[in-house]
C-alpha cells in the first residue's frame, strides 16, 4: 500500500511539474540540392525518450543530443533553465516542397509532441560546389560585391487600396554576401499615411528565402501598418541602408591562407519606390458614416431592464474587428428626455500586428431615469465601409425597454453625483449575503485494502517489474558486446570532447582546445571504424576510407582539419576566428563522416 501511494503521489507531483514544458522544432525554410543542413528538435526538460520523425524524403544522420544550461539572477533570485537539443545531419538530394511531421519525447511519462516543418527544396548554384561551406560566398571569392548578391527592398502586401485600408509594409534585407554591421538608416517618412509600427526584435536574425530561385539570408528590418489618408497614387519613398561586409583581402600573401585576412567593405543600399494607388470611397454614403473603414462587428446591451428613479443605469456599446479604430467616432444614441445622460466613456483594446490593426472600442453611456414609467431607446446604428465587399454597412443594436419604478428616497440604492456629473457611485451593490443553504458532506472511506483500485495498483507495479527485468536484460546484452558498444559510442563520445574542446577555447587555452580536437576526431575514426591504436595515422585512414567507398568529397576536408591543426599549434600567433572555424570544421567532419559511414553501410 505504501508504494502504492508513493508511486501515485509521485504521479501526480510529476505532472504539476510539467507546465511549460515545450518540444520545438527548427530547420532552414529553404535549401539546396546536395546541401547538408541541420534540422535541429529542443525541449526545455530532460526527457526519457525522443522519438524522432520519419525522414524519407532525406537522407541523414543522427540525432546526436546535446545540452544547454543558463543562469538568470535577478534581485538576487537565481534562475537556472537546461535545454536538450537533439540535432540531424540532412542532405537535401532532391528537389520540392517536403513536410517534416512531429517528432515526440516522454517527459516523467507525459508524451509532449512538436511543430511541424516545411523545407523546400530548391536546385543549386551551378557554380557552387557541392558541400561548399555556405560562408564563402561567390560574391566574396571574386572580391566584389554586387546588387544582386545585397540589396533591400520595401515590401507592401497590397499596392491598390481603398481611403481608410491598412498596409502592411515590410522592409527587408537580401544578402549572400558576410554582413558585419549596419550603419546609418534612413527609414521613408510615409507622407500620406497613418503609420504604426509593428514591433519587430531588435536583434535582427536571418532567415532562409527563395527569391526566384536564388536562397538569400533575409532579415527583417522594421514592419509597419499604413493606413492611406488622401486619394490617388501616393509613393512610398526609398529605404536607404549603410552596410559594412566582411570580405577576403583581394591583395592575398601565401600568409592568408592560414590566417584568414579580411577587409570590410562599406556599400550605401537604397530601395527602389513604391507606388500605392489609394481609391476614393464611393460617394453613395449611408447617414451615420464618420469614416470607419474595416471589417466589423457590433454588440449593445444594458446593464438592467428595470430600474428605480435615480438609479444608474449603463448601456454598453461594443465594436470589435479590424481597421482603423481612430476614426470610430461615439456612438449616436437618442435617449428619452426623461433622462439624464453623460458623455460615454471611451475605451480601447487594440493591437498592431501583422494581420493589422485589430481589437475593439467600448462605449459605456452612463444614464439615470428621474420619473417612472416605461421607456424605450431606440436602436443603435454603426456605418462603416467595407473593403473586401467595397460597400457600405449598418450595424445595429437594440431597441431596448426599460421601466423605471419609483424609488425610495431612504434605500441604500442611492445615486450620488459630482457637480460636474464626471463622478457617480452607486451604493449598496457591493453587499453580498451569508449563504445559510445545507452543505452536503459525504463521508471520508478510512481504508482502500480490499478495493478493486487496490488490485489494480498491486498488478500495475508486477507489470512495471517484468518490464524493468526485460529492459535490464537487454542492456547487460548489449554492454557484454564491446565491440558494437565501441561503434554506437562514438559518436557519443566526439560530442563529449567537442564540448570540451569548446570550453577550452572560452578560456584561451589554445593548447588544450587542439589537444581535445584531434582527440575527437582520432577517437571518432578508431572507435567507428573499430581500428587498433597504432593505425591512426593519416596516410592509413585515407587509404582505408577509401576502400570503403567514401566519396572524397569528405575525405579532404578531414585531411586538411588534421593539418590545419598540426600547423596551428606550432604557429606564433592565432587568429580566434580561425580557432572557431576549426571547431565548426570538426562538428562538420564528423556528422558527414557519420553520413557517409551510414550511407555505404546501407548499399552494402
Amino acid at each position: 500500500t505504501i508504494i502504492f501511494f508513493a508511486i501515485l503521489f509521485a504521479g501526480f507531483h510529476g505532472f504539476s511539474q510539467d507546465e511549460g514544458i515545450r518540444l520545438t522544432a527548427a530547420a532552414p525554410g529553404v535549401v539546396e540540392t546536395g546541401e547538408y543542413f541541420r534540422l535541429s528538435y529542443t525541449v526545455n526538460a530532460k526527457s526519457s525518450e525522443f522519438n524522432g520523425p520519419k525522414l524519407e524524403s532525406f537522407l541523414f544522420s543522427g540525432p546526436m543530443m546535446s545540452t544547454s544550461m543558463s543562469t538568470q539572477i535577478i534581485n538576487g533570485k537565481v534562475n537556472q533553465t537546461s535545454s536538450y537539443i537533439y540535432n540531424y545531419t540532412v542532405l537535401a538530394e532532391k528537389e520540392g516542397t517536403y513536410n517534416i511531421p512531429p517528432a515526440t519525447v516522454i517527459v516523467e511519462g507525459k508524451k509532449y509532441t512538436s511543430n511541424s516543418l516545411k523545407i523546400e527544396v530548391v536546385k543549386g548554384a551551378a557554380r557552387q560546389q557541392a558541400q561548399q561551406p555556405a560562408a564563402r560566398q561567390p560574391a566574396e571569392s571574386q572580391g566584389s560585391i554586387t546588387d544582386s548578391d545585397l540589396f533591400v527592398r520595401v515590401l507592401t502586401d497590397r499596392n491598390n487600396v481603398f481611403k481608410g485600408e491598412q498596409i502592411l509594409a515590410t522592409i527587408k534585407v537580401y544578402t549572400r554576401v558576410s554582413l558585419a554591421r549596419f550603419g546609418d538608416i534612413k527609414i521613408p517618412s510615409y507622407n500620406g499615411f497613418w503609420s504604426q509600427e509593428i514591433k519587430v526584435p531588435e536583434q535582427i536574425s536571418l532567415v532562409r528565402e527563395n527569391v526566384n530561385g536564388v536562397i538569400y539570408n533575409v532579415g527583417t528590418i522594421k514592419k509597419s501598418i499604413l493606413v492611406p489618408q488622401q486619394t490617388g497614387e501616393i509613393t512610398i519613398e526609398p529605404f536607404e541602408l549603410e552596410c559594412f561586409v566582411n570580405q577576403r583581402s583581394q591583395n592575398r600573401s601565401i600568409f592568408d591562407d592560414f590566417f584568414g585576412s579580411t577587409q570590410t567593405i562599406r556599400k550605401n543600399l537604397v530601395s527602389p519606390q513604391v507606388k500605392i494607388n489609394v481609391k476614393p470611397l464611393p460617394g453613395n454614403a449611408p447617414e451615420g458614416f464618420t469614416g470607419a473603414v474595416g471589417s466589423f462587428s457590433l454588440s449593445a446591451k444594458m446593464d438592467k431592464e428595470n430600474a428605480k428613479t435615480n438609479e444608474a443605469v449603463n448601456l454598453s456599446v461594443k465594436i470589435t474587428g479590424k481597421g482603423n479604430f481612430k476614426l470610430i467616432d461615439p456612438v449616436k444614441v437618442d435617449f428619452p428626455a426623461d433622462f439624464e445622460t453623460y458623455d460615454p466613456k471611451i475605451s480601447d483594446n487594440i493591437s498592431v500586428s501583422e494581420s493589422g490593426i485589430t481589437g475593439s472600442r467600448s462605449m459605456d453611456y452612463l444614464i439615470i431615469p428621474r420619473f417612472a414609467g416605461t421607456f424605450e431607446i431606440p436602436e443603435v446604428r454603426f456605418v462603416f465601409f467595407d473593403p473586401a465587399a467595397s460597400a457600405y454597412k449598418s450595424l445595429t443594436g437594440g431597441p431596448f425597454v426599460i421601466s423605471v419604478e419609483k424609488g425610495d428616497d431612504e434605500s441604500a440604492g442611492t445615486v450620488i453625483s459630482g457637480s460636474g456629473r464626471e463622478d457617480v457611485k452607486y451604493l449598496g451593490a457591493d453587499i453580498r449575503f451569508i449563504n445559510t443553504r445545507k452543505l452536503k458532506l459525504t463521508a471520508m472511506e478510512e481504508s482502500v485494502i480490499g478495493k478493486t483500485g487496490f488490485f489494480i495498483a498491486y498488478m500495475l507495479i508486477a507489470l512495471f517489474f517484468i518490464v524493468a527485468a526485460l529492459i535490464l536484460r537487454e542492456w547487460l546484452r548489449k554492454k557484454s558486446d564491446t565491440a558494437g558498444m565501441r561503434v554506437r559510442k562514438a559518436g557519443r563520445q566526439s560530442q563529449v570532447r567537442l564540448k570540451q574542446a569548446r570550453k577550452s577555447l572560452k578560456e584561451n587555452n589554445k593548447e588544450e582546445f587542439l589537444n581535445e580536437i584531434l582527440k575527437a576526431v582520432w577517437g571518432y575514426l578508431g572507435d567507428k571504424l573499430n581500428l587498433d591504436q597504432a593505425k591512426l595515422n593519416r596516410e592509413f585512414i585515407e587509404m582505408f576510407l577509401a576502400s570503403k567507398n567514401v566519396d572524397s568529397a569528405v575525405i579532404e576536408p578531414l585531411m586538411e582539419l588534421l593539418d590545419n591543426c598540426e600547423y596551428i599549434r606550432y604557429a606564433p600567433g592565432e587568429n580566434p576566428a580561425e580557432l572557431d572555424r576549426i571547431l565548426n570544421d570538426a562538428e562538420s567532419v564528423i556528422n558527414r563522416l557519420e553520413l557517409a559511414l551510414r550511407k555505404n553501410n546501407r548499399k552494402s
